[in-house]
């Protein structure tokens, strides 16, 4: 499997699909798939929970009791309202509809049809809900396990550190695996398969096999750094203002502007690598004719 060649091919697909003045619009189209959600939610829950919420807590927790304060409240609510913004991606899942029809077909899905997007963006997130479960369960028994041995160790740095950092490797290995069968599973039902493959995780292991550890762990890997990379440069610029909230809010902006192209070269990537491990392997009898 000549993976410099999947990768110069699904480049192709995003060059084609998004670059150019005639492509930009859709780009565009992709970007408000995801920003509009966001905002609708802040909008929707800073409402509910300034107006509602807030005074309700206030005349309850402001006192002598407790030690709230009114702004202490307000940011803590603020807060939560931003939270739910970004969770209406998942509940409202155009966005992960498109990735799903950009599989499906070698052809660039149409952004126009909206229930269809938001049909297939529910087949993304049951898929992901389904594997996402297991890694709760044992991030719930983790964070235990953390907090158990926390104690024990008497709040001593190094050991606190150690923990720390194991705790946080077992919780990203965790990650990298749900992800590593989620996707395949996507990649294979939107393929073509009876979604109920999706669930499978035996299936996905033989799909796995079939395609070969080395090639698929090596487009998961080269995927992850890609995916990594924009993300750490952008959170050092994040960080370069923090406390700004305007610059804040367009840093985001950009990061989830330029993130489109690269979560969509990673589907075709990965759906390249899908159909040259899938593909029946024909038989070389060319080099015999020499004989």
């Amino acid at each position: 499997m000549e993976h410099a060649e999947l990768i110069s091919g699904a480049l192709s697909d995003v060059k084609k699909s998004l670059f150019g003045l005639d492509n930009f619009p859709v780009w565009i189209r992709l970007f408000l798939q995801i920003i509009v959600p966001i905002v609708a939610g802040i909008i929707a829950a800073t409402l509910l929970l300034q107006i509602i919420v807030k005074p309700i807590l206030v005349g309850s927790f402001v006192n002598d009791n407790f030690g709230f304060t009114e702004n202490g409240i307000a940011y803590m609510l603020q807060f939560a309202a931003v939270l739910f913004g970004f969770f209406c991606v998942f509940l409202v899942p155009l966005f992960q509809g498109f990735l799903y029809r950009l599989i499906r077909s070698d052809k660039f899905p149409d952004t126009g049809n909206r229930m269809a997007l938001f049909f297939s963006g529910w087949r993304v997130n049951l898929v992901c809900l389904f594997y996402a479960v297991p890694l709760l369960v044992v991030y719930l028994i983790s964070a235990g396990l953390y907090v158990f041995f926390a104690d024990i160790t008497g709040g001593s740095p190094v050991f606190d550190l150690i923990i720390y950092i194991i705790y946080a490797a077992i919780i990203l290995f965790l990650i990298f695996v749900v992800v590593l069968f989620a996707a395949i599973s996507l990649v294979h039902v939107a393929r073509g398969a009876s979604f109920k493959k999706a669930f499978s995780i035996r299936n996905s292991m033989r799909i796995i096999r079939q395609i070969g550890w080395y090639n698929y762990l090596l487009s998961m890997v080269i995927c992850t750094i890609v995916l990594l990379l924009i993300s750490v440069i952008f959170l050092g610029i994040g960080l370069g203002f923090a406390g700004v909230i305007a610059a804040n809010i367009i840093i985001i902006g950009v990061y989830i502007f330029l993130l489109i192209p690269v979560v969509i070269f990673c589907c075709r990537y990965v759906t390249r690598v899908y159909d040259a491990g899938m593909a029946p392997v024909a038989e070389d009898i060319e080099d015999f004719d020499d004989f």
